[in-house]
């Protein structure tokens, strides 16, 4: 399912970025952050998340009016690709692509290398809920830097995020232990379904 999230900071009025996730993987829509918090966490959800609860000032939060939706479409192979109105994301077969996949299977749509079997209801496209109801004031061409205070701590994050990366193993992974489990019902089937994910069944679990 698609997710979209506003990172901010206490320090700044400035949200950080805009996030759209899906099974695990970011598709950064608008970062305000001059690279640093993608290069900190790539399109990891999971690194972002232990970074937002390891955080005393970073808050992670989804937005509760629909603006963003989804447009679905049927090729003839038997896929299905899922695309955002405004062009931005698209997720085929339930995996949300990286911009140059997008890039290339628009490209072969084009071409008419892949060809569509059954187009989208343009007049009914499905709401993304909960979605970001500020999108449209996100531009980062017209937002002031982020304060200095502010990318000092994400530096400092990183760093720490790192050093935990390099101590964590299948005994014991901080990224895991320190996820965001809030609201699971079985958060300690979840953390052994995610060390069996990351490091087999070495650990045991």
């Amino acid at each position: 399912m698609l997710k979209t999230y506003v990172i901010r900071s206490s320090t700044s009025s400035v949200p950080l970025a805009e996030i759209r996730t899906s099974n695990g993987i970011i598709d950064w829509i608008v970062d305000n952050t001059k690279g640093t918090l993608p290069h900190s966490v790539g399109k990891d959800f999971a690194k972002l998340q232990a970074m937002c609860a390891n955080s005393s000032h970073l808050t992670m939060e989804e937005p509760q009016e629909a603006t963003a939706q989804l447009l679905t479409y049927i090729l003839t192979n038997g896929d299905t690709v899922e695309i955002t109105t405004d062009g931005k994301t698209a997720i085929l077969n339930g995996k949300l692509l990286a911009e140059e996949e997008k890039n290339s299977l628009f490209a072969a749509i084009k071409a008419g290398q892949v060809k569509i079997s059954q187009k989208a209801d343009l007049a009914n496209p499905v709401p993304v809920l909960p979605t970001m109801h500020i999108q449209r004031e996100l531009k980062p061409e017209s937002i002031r830097s982020i304060d200095q205070e502010t990318m000092n701590e994400l530096k400092r994050l990183q760093a720490e995020q790192q050093k935990q990366e390099e101590l964590s193993d299948e005994k014991y992974d901080h990224a895991i232990e320190n996820s965001d489990l809030r609201g699971d019902e079985d958060p300690e089937w979840t953390k052994s379904f995610l060390y069996r994910l990351k490091y087999g069944d070495k650990n045991g679990r």
